[in-house]
């Protein structure tokens, strides 16, 4: 009996569905990217791209005096939140022929596109390849994550370093107790990426830290 479901779930057809689900995955994804690419410079001001821009300059002007400028310690209400996004786009502008607001939309258009990309494989590991074709092409289709990940330069961010913990995570409860060298960087690239966008990211970790309590238990 258990030869015959073997061999049941080993069909051809159910590799060809699976193989089918992730190279439509791979077009869309690509789809994605290009409409992103083509359309990036579209977009108009955010109500808070200058303050980001300044709050950028800003921060560069802290690492680049060695912390002795510290004004970007007191701006506003932003540091409260990382300045990685900023600090990308402002570097990005001094080395690409785009203009400052165009930068910052490009690079908003990268994270999203990776966010996409990383909760369509999150979906796969958790589900299977179905699930994460549907996880992709709803997250893409989403008018508030799509139309965001362009001109938020705090929450779409966000989003994206949280997904990006969160594989890690999932990763890291798949191969439990001996974690691969990839594992761990995804985790602590996640890790340091939602705490760098907005610090409440850290609440991820002691969450994470509750949720694989009873692995330390045992």
């Amino acid at each position: 009996m258990s030869s015959i479901t073997t061999t049941a779930i080993d069909t051809p057809s159910r590799r060809s569905l699976e193989q089918t689900c992730d190279d439509l995955a791979f077009l869309a994804l690509a789809v994605v990217a290009l409409v992103a690419a083509l359309t990036f410079h579209d977009y108009g001001l955010g109500w808070d791209d200058y303050t980001h821009a300044e709050y950028a300059d800003l921060l560069l002007r802290m690492y680049g005096t060695g912390f002795k400028d510290t004004g970007a310690l007191s701006f506003a209400n932003l540091y409260m939140y990382g300045g990685g996004f900023d600090m990308v786009a402002a570097l990005l502008h001094k080395v690409i022929p785009l203009e400052l607001f165009e930068t910052r939309r490009l690079v908003g258009a990268v994270v999203g596109v990776i966010g996409i990309g990383v909760t369509w494989r999150l979906a796969r590991r958790v589900a299977g390849p179905l699930a994460g074709l549907a996880a992709l092409l709803l997250l893409a289709l989403c008018p508030i994550f799509y139309g965001h990940m362009f001109m938020n330069p705090k929450d779409a961010p966000f989003a994206v370093a949280m997904i990006i913990l969160m594989m890690g995570l999932v990763r890291l409860a798949d191969e439990y107790p001996q974690p691969s060298p990839r594992t761990v960087l995804i985790v602590g690239l996640g890790a340091g990426l939602s705490i760098g966008s907005r610090i409440l990211g850290g609440l991820a970790l002691v969450y994470a830290l509750i949720g694989f309590m009873p692995l330390f238990i045992e």
